[in-house]
């Protein structure tokens, strides 16, 4: 069992499935969940939010992750470890290719639009 805190995206609105395993959210002040395949939980990410992995494959056994971030609507910018800046507005799909799990990659994601902007974010493991 795993343990993790959600990073802060103030103005930023949550929606999570699991596809394999299970996991338990814990929302301090607001709700808790426990999703098993499939389930979903939504969440602002103003909250602070840990999550407490039940039960996942191990991510080591993949060779390559790939971080798929898609612009619902609205205006995002996101920054990589590596300085470069990507500017999305609605429509647009940022596909970031790693050797290292995307859970661990320090991708910063800054909402540049006047309203409540929306995204997907996936996470993509394969060999």
């Amino acid at each position: 069992m795993e343990e993790s805190l959600f990073t802060s995206l103030p103005e930023i609105e949550r929606l999570i499935m699991v596809l394999e395993g299970e996991m338990r959210l814990e929302h301090t002040g607001h709700h808790s969940s426990y999703l098993k395949p499939f389930d979903q939980d939504s969440f602002s990410g103003n909250w602070t939010t840990n999550t407490l992995d039940i039960h996942n494959p191990s991510p080591d056994r993949f060779t390559c992750m790939t971080l798929a971030l898609y612009c619902v609507d609205g205006a995002l910018t996101v920054s990589i470890p590596t300085g470069e800046l990507y500017q999305l507005t609605a429509g647009d799909m940022l596909l970031i290719t790693t050797k290292q799990s995307t859970a661990n990659l320090p991708v910063t994601i800054t909402n540049t639009a006047a309203n409540q902007a929306h995204i997907i974010r996936s996470d993509i493991y394969y060999r």
